[in-house]
């Protein structure tokens, strides 16, 4: 059952939704419809003009600390241009990593101003859902065509062949050849991946919040599961189990929740271990697919060793202080010069965001970022613990569950891990969705230090 709306323009609902399905939006109309990366010029102008009425009829002083943590980030940025590859085109690819989720974020705020926290979250309820279901029925479809499906094709007028977007579904040395790892409505398999685990994590944190029955908040969890199964991202497993883990314990009895986690991870452990007991073994569609989620548990050691330790100290000394300038190494900057990180670090594999930060503007770019994504998630945990402070267990504007205010700090933490094996800081459509979910948790930090203030002023005159 989706919750209802309470409170709120119903005109504000419709142009929430759009607003924050917008980043989705330019991904269906540049794989099926236009094939351009104006598309997505377009979308972010239309974010960014959004965010920008909607301060300017309404501002906000939260609104514009973000502004100038986002114009002091982009000024850096501009800094590392000057001293490091000096194509503007390029910086302004890197800079674009900056600007657009920034945007979302500050409609964010701006909309719950409207709307209410109740309201807004159950927009981004309904919204998430819409999108998982769509970018999901797509996976499926594209698994049920086969590789050579028009579902698969990439546009030829970006850059690609047909399936390049396509990744290979195995583990170790095993595969099966009728299962791949679709690409969704997206141009790459990864992002899919990444991207499916926020809308997958709002709803399950939504969902326990809501304090739903025992039975449909596993069933729900394992559709959700099986979506971001279908990717064959392993980090996203990773993430979604680790925070379903979190999230039960806290909600159930721990005894049955402990007993349903050990009964879960033996089921789990025996369907994916038998190659390791029969040299013949040959694994069928459910084994591959719980055995390569089971590996990205197991291989965490390995991964941050050849992702962070060996090409950390490279990296460091080769661009520390300012780096090659923003963009250098950003992802979709291959058209104007660009180049992934690992291609140019000889040691490890360097497929990590802190890296890439570090080589494009040096140790000061990485400091500046990190305050400010560390930042949103402490903000997001602020509003949570304030929330609880000798008030009732809702939001302001309405009705809607206090884990809310946590679930965008949760996500972004998992985000800033996974960054040190996957470039997801630099993809803008993940980052988007995610900082457009902090608007509910930064508005309430205002309400919780109001109400303070105000029992602070009662208690005085009292």
């Amino acid at each position: 059952m989706v919750p209802r709306l309470r409170g709120g323009n119903n005109a504000y609902q419709r142009a929430a939704m759009l607003f924050f399905s917008l980043p989705l939006l330019a991904e269906v109309f540049r794989k099926y419809v236009l094939p351009s990366n104006d598309v997505l010029v377009v979308c972010d102008t239309l974010a960014a003009l959004i965010a920008a009425v909607l301060f300017v009829l309404r501002p906000s002083r939260r609104s514009t600390y973000i502004a100038v943590a986002a114009g002091a980030l982009s000024a850096w940025g501009l800094v590392t241009v000057l001293f490091g590859h000096q194509d503007v085109t390029l910086g302004l690819v890197g800079l674009r990593a900056i600007l657009v989720p920034a945007f979302y974020l500050v409609g964010s705020v701006q909309l719950v101003r409207r709307l209410g926290g109740s309201a807004t979250a159950v927009v981004l309820y309904r919204v998430v859902t819409f999108w998982l279901v769509v970018v999901g029925t797509v996976a499926t479809l594209q698994l049920l065509g086969g590789r050579g499906h028009w579902l698969n094709y990439l546009p030829p007028e970006l850059g690609g062949d047909e399936r390049q977007g396509i990744g290979d579904y195995t583990f170790g040395e095993f595969g099966v050849p009728e299962l791949f790892r679709p690409a969704s409505i997206f141009l790459h398999t990864g992002k899919f991946g990444a991207v499916v685990f926020v809308l997958a994590a709002y709803r399950l944190c939504h969902s326990t919040a809501a304090r739903q029955r025992a039975g449909r908040w596993a069933a729900q969890r394992l559709l959700e599961l099986a979506v971001i199964l279908a990717s064959g991202q392993r980090a996203a497993v990773l993430g979604f189990v680790i925070l379903c883990a979190v999230l039960w314990l806290r909600r159930a009895q721990k005894m049955r929740a402990l007993v349903l986690s050990a009964v879960v991870a033996g089921v789990w452990v025996i369907a994916a271990t038998p190659g390791a007991r029969w040299q013949d073994w040959e694994p069928g569609v459910p084994q591959l697919m719980v055995s390569r989620a089971v590996s990205g548990f197991v291989d965490i050691p390995e991964r941050f060793r050849d992702n962070l330790l060996q090409p950390v100290g490279y990296v460091v000394d080769r661009f520390g202080l300012t780096g090659d300038g923003i963009g250098a190494f950003s992802l979709g900057s291959a058209p104007w010069g660009g180049v992934p990180l690992y291609e140019v670090v000889p040691v490890g594999n360097a497929e990590n965001s802190w890296l890439r930060i570090i080589a494009e503007q040096g140790m000061i770019g990485l400091v500046l970022e990190a305050f400010f994504l560390v930042g949103l998630v402490w903000a997001s945990w602020t509003a949570w613990r304030r929330s609880t402070e000798g008030r009732p267990g809702r939001c302001s504007g309405g009705n809607e569950p206090r884990l809310v205010l946590l679930c965008p700090g949760m996500i972004l933490a998992v985000l800033l891990l996974w960054a040190n094996t996957h470039d997801v800081l630099g993809n803008v459509t993940v980052m988007s969705l995610a900082l457009a979910l902090f608007g509910v948790p930064l508005s309430e930090m205002g309400h919780a230090r109001a109400h303070r203030a105000a029992d602070l002023s009662r208690g005085r005159s009292g």
